[in-house]
């Protein structure tokens, strides 16, 4: 669990900085505009391979067999999907590698290998704690968010710095966001397990 709690920290730190990097090399609009393309074209692919993925567990249940692999390969593309929505270049990238079937492939390894660490991770984090969870961190960060926009108001939709604490309530959001997607993600699977044991 400590390496988990780990990640959620250290990875907004890490999207952070490299959008920071990007716009210092290309401009802010620029990134943005890059971050939002990435997302629908990531999106646009979601939908694609979640359509083969539905068309795969369709033709096994009718050949009256379970879809285990089909099952993994859609939460896997739903875990895509959700990482290409959170704004941050890292979580696009891991995102794009989780949409190409190799990848995907070797995830399924991976999971057959770490049943037991993923029947932790439910118990650990449940809906409750995790959407109580992300809504402290979206509070937190808008807090702190709000007096960078309430200057950037007063200054006339101009800014000459940007503080420390904005930074860390960009954060805080990212970090909330992150922990929302992944709490809908871990209750799907423990939904779908639930539903696959009965």
């Amino acid at each position: 669990m400590f390496v988990l709690a780990l990640l959620f920290l250290v990875i907004p730190f890490a999207e952070l900085a490299v959008i920071i990097t990007v716009a210092s090399h290309i401009g802010v609009v620029e990134t943005i505009a890059l971050l939002i393309l990435v997302s629908v074209v990531g999106a646009w692919l979601c939908k694609r391979e979640g359509v083969g993925v539905l068309r795969r567990i369709r033709d096994s249940l009718d050949r009256g067999e379970l879809p285990h692999r089909e099952l993994v390969d859609g939460a896997l593309i739903l875990l895509a999907g959700a990482l290409l929505l959170t704004p941050g270049f890292l979580s696009d990238c891991v995102g794009i590698l989780l949409l190409l079937p190799p990848t995907r492939a070797l995830a399924r390894v991976l999971h057959g290998l770490r049943p037991r660490f993923i029947e932790r991770l439910q118990t650990f984090l449940t809906y409750d704690r995790g959407m109580l969870a992300s809504a402290g961190f979206m509070v937190a960060g808008l807090v702190l968010l709000g007096h960078l926009v309430y200057l950037y108001l007063k200054l006339g939709l101009n800014l000459q710095t940007i503080s420390h604490p904005a930074i860390l309530g960009l954060l805080f959001v990212i970090l909330g966001f992150q922990t929302f997607c992944f709490t809908l993600l871990m209750e799907m699977a423990n939904r779908v397990i639930l539903r696959h044991r009965q």
